[in-house]
């Protein structure tokens, strides 16, 4: 499994998440959404932070948009199984 973080350099709430997930030992592919446009527009990311969830070959599993520690929490033990 592969996990996207979504962020902008303007973000304040974006590093919210990224502290959340290293305390969480949880170290997500960081893609600056303003930088990578085209990513961003792949996955369809309108707003910043947004946490993907992947399969190995790129499937969307699960998605959370902004701050919301439980919903990260459920989403990574929900699809625990894979390596993040």
């Amino acid at each position: 499994m592969h996990l996207l973080l979504f962020t902008a350099s303007t973000c304040p709430k974006c590093t919210i998440v990224k502290n959340f997930m290293q305390q969480q030992r949880i170290q997500p592919e960081v893609v600056s959404a303003d930088k990578n446009r085209v990513l961003a527009d792949r996955f369809q990311v309108f707003s910043v932070p947004t946490t993907i969830l992947l399969t190995d070959d790129k499937t969307e599993i699960a998605r959370s948009t902004g701050v919301n520690p439980n919903e990260l929490l459920n989403m990574f033990q929900q699809f625990q199984g894979g390596t993040i």
